[in-house]
Parts: C-alpha cells; sequence; structure tokens
C-alpha cells in the first residue's frame, strides 16, 4: 500500500510560552486559563497548515448555554467550533496555506453560556514565538449590543412589538460586534467586558446588584471570585455603551 506524505501533528499545552493571552481569564484553574467574558482570546503563530483546538467547556449544553469559539487565520475567520462538554479535542482549521500564520481562538459566546477553560491546541506543523502585542488597546465595556447578542441571525419584527426569543449561543458572535470589529480595523488590542440585559442603575429584570457597575471588578461576571485587578490592562480609549436596560419595559413596571 502506498499513500501520499503526510504532515505530523504536534500537541501543544496551555502553558507553553508561545502563546499570548487577551482578555480577563483566571490563571489559578489547573491546566490552563479559564475564560467567561465574551472576546477572551488565545492568540499566536504558527508555521502550520492545520489547527484543532483542546477547551474544555462548563456549559450545560443546551441552546441556551453552549460555547462557541471563533478561530481566525490571519485576521480571518477560517472557523466556527461548537464545544462539547468536557475537555475535548475539536476540529479547528484545516487546508491553511503553507507558511507562518497568525491565529487567534476567541470565545464568542458571552458569559451567560458558560466558561471555557484553554488547553492547548494541536498543529499540524509547529509553534513559533508569540507575536508582538499591538501597540493600541482598547476596552469595550456594555450590555447585549456589545456582546453581539443575536447577530449571527436576523428576524423580522412584526408591526406590534419586537420578538423576543430569548438567548441563543449558536446566534452570537462577538468577533462580528463593533468593538473587535474596531480593533482589527485599528489594529488593536480589544477587550470586552460585557452582560447582556445589564444597566447601569438597573438591569433589564428591575435588579440593581446585577448592573455593570456592580460586576466590572470580576474576571467572572457571574462570580464574586477571583476579583479582577484592572491595573493588569489598561486602555487607551475606553467606550462604555450602557443604559438601554435601564429603561426597559421590565425595568419599568
Amino acid at each position: 500500500m502506498g499513500c501520499e506524505p503526510f504532515a505530523p501533528w504536534f500537541d501543544y499545552a496551555a502553558d507553553d510560552p508561545g502563546f499570548q493571552f487577551i482578555g480577563r481569564a483566571d490563571f489559578s484553574t489547573p491546566e490552563g486559563p479559564t475564560f467567561a467574558f465574551p472576546n477572551g482570546t488565545v492568540r499566536f503563530r504558527c508555521e502550520c497548515t492545520g489547527v484543532d483546538v483542546f477547551f474544555d467547556s462548563q456549559a450545560l449544553g443546551d441552546e441556551a448555554h453552549t460555547n462557541f469559539i471563533t478561530v481566525l487565520v490571519d485576521g480571518v475567520q477560517a472557523a466556527r467550533v461548537q464545544l462539547p462538554r468536557g475537555g475535548h479535542v475539536t476540529r479547528g482549521a484545516r487546508d491553511l496555506a503553507p507558511g507562518e500564520h497568525l491565529i487567534e481562538l476567541v470565545k464568542s459566546t458571552e458569559a451567560y453560556a458558560g466558561q471555557v477553560r484553554f488547553l492547548g491546541v494541536s498543529l499540524q506543523g509547529s509553534l513559533l514565538p508569540p507575536p508582538p502585542r499591538q501597540r493600541k488597546r482598547f476596552e469595550f465595556v456594555g450590555d447585549s449590543i456589545t456582546c453581539g447578542y443575536g447577530n449571527r441571525v436576523r428576524i423580522d419584527a412584526p408591526t406590534y412589538t419586537e420578538p423576543n426569543t430569548g438567548y441563543h449561543a449558536l446566534n452570537q458572535d462577538i468577533t462580528q460586534a463593533y468593538g473587535p470589529l474596531t480593533g482589527r480595523a485599528l489594529d488593536a488590542e480589544v477587550v470586552t467586558t460585557c452582560f447582556s440585559g445589564r444597566g447601569v442603575y438597573r438591569s433589564n429584570d428591575g435588579s440593581q446588584d446585577t448592573v455593570l457597575p456592580f460586576l466590572y471588578d470580576r474576571t467572572d461576571p457571574e462570580r464574586a471570585l477571583p476579583r479582577w485587578d484592572p491595573s493588569r490592562y489598561v486602555p487607551d480609549v475606553l467606550v462604555i455603551n450602557l443604559g438601554t436596560n435601564d429603561f426597559s419595559v421590565a425595568a419599568e413596571t
């Protein structure tokens, strides 16, 4: 028997110095950093033709609580990966052009969908030293608009009201929201600190203990600990897009 030449695959653990991390991450978790907020990113360079991802998803696995990872290759979306619950190697981007590539693995779903822990990658090729940090730093603070809620689907609204179908993780991709799009256009590093339905004074359910100012110093907005130290990421530009939910129907009633 015979076969065409085959390029071997190599595994790289999450603690490899070739990985660069962007966003609020809990580095105290065993095996690898854990992300909750959307747009948490693992960035690296490789001489490779294939990338598979290894994540541990903490999501429940239903329509609202399933995590997705967007794989960007040289700034262009090459794959969108649905993560099963638990740690698994999942097929990512294949058949890349031979040569060097910049890879970004982005948590495209928000904290409501659940946490993800990065455990490493498998490369059809080799991991290179990390890329230089982008010189400009942006942070976008907001609610569902900033998180990209429902931006992968179009629903025609009836004349009498706006349809409310609830949160579906499949329909959200933070990489297509205005913050990351702005960052890519201006070659800036972007952190998005956002959660759908939250407000400044009150959230869309009328509660006041779930507002974004109350959650801002958290690494995971749904957990009190660990706290996030804002000095770890000091943006050059801070954009705050909040207040819509303070005046929602639910809050008024």
